[in-house]
């Protein structure tokens, strides 16, 4: 433009020329000469205002392209603190996933580890009334063999073999004096039998190892629940001062990036200004220049 500019005011110059002298000839190889002296310093204001113009001109157009050059400067640290705000946002966006998964993770775990401790506790009861039956049991258990015990004592080999044989299934008998009593022995005998089968512990033991089975199955999920807690824990104490930072320097890059879009806004305005004094500086050179 500014180019263009000065081939006008060239010829504009030779309009002035031409017009303020007498013995021109246009298209010809002739020298153009100025007779008149007021002519001459007509000529010479004319093109002072021109080359004043033009310098004034080049002035204005040394400050708009420094504008530029600075709204290019501001424009480009204003892009990259965006991409480094990006960055920023994404990774605290992340880290709020992960923290808001791993605490989701921490409350299941708890959940199940407070069920598994309540069950235990369950279990727990029902093993120490097992064991109490099964004493219970035991103690009478031995309170028959006692019993029996004493009954033989009192009783003649023969009784006590008959009571084995019937015992056994077998229909045989030793001779005894007294079939009546010795009939009366064994049936006494064989119904302690009966009631100390009745109070085996074999089953209630195996149901109890079954319980304690099962409480050691829940503290090994217990156990395990512990180190997931325990190793999210460990993972949350590293994301969660990483989040209060993030977001410090998030509003600080907002903050940056606001004075950055003022200050660029502020530079548009004033290259514009300056943008409009250069052209005016032309444009009032049409009513400067005398003819």
């Amino acid at each position: 433009m500014f180019k263009c500019l000065v081939l006008i005011f060239i010829l504009v110059i030779l309009a002035i020329l031409c017009f303020n002298t007498y013995t021109v000839e246009l298209f010809t190889s002739r020298k153009m000469t100025i007779n008149k002296e007021e002519n001459k310093e007509l000529i010479a204001d004319n093109i002072q205002r021109i080359i004043d113009t033009i310098e004034k001109y080049k002035e204005f157009d040394k400050v708009v392209k420094d504008l530029q050059a600075r709204i290019k400067t501001k424009s480009a640290e204003k892009l990259k603190k965006n991409t480094a705000m990006s960055g920023e946002i994404a990774t605290k966006t992340s880290l709020e996933k992960e923290k808001s998964k791993l605490e989701t993770a921490n409350l299941k775990y708890r959940k199940n580890r407070k069920q598994h401790k309540d069950d235990i506790v369950v279990l727990n009861l029902d093993v120490e009334q097992l064991n109490t039956n099964i004493s219970k049991n035991k103690r009478k258990q031995d309170l028959i063999t006692k019993e029996k015990e004493e009954i033989k004592s009192v009783t003649t080999d023969a009784i006590w073999l008959n009571y084995l044989l019937a015992k056994s299934g077998s229909t045989e008998t030793t001779d005894t004096t007294d079939t009546t009593e010795t009939n009366s022995i064994i049936e006494q005998l064989l119904k302690l039998d009966t009631e100390h089968k009745a109070l085996d512990t074999s089953q209630l033991t195996l149901e109890k190892e079954k319980k304690e089975d099962q409480i050691n199955g829940l503290n090994s999920k217990i156990n395990g629940l512990d180190e997931n807690i325990d190793e999210n824990n460990l993972e949350l104490s590293k994301i969660k001062p990483e989040i209060p930072k993030l977001t410090s320097s998030i509003l600080i890059l907002e903050k940056i990036i606001k004075t950055l879009t003022s200050q660029i806004k502020e530079l548009e305005t004033e290259k514009n200004n300056e943008i409009i004094k250069r052209t005016n500086s032309f444009n009032d050179l049409n009513e400067q220049l005398v003819s």
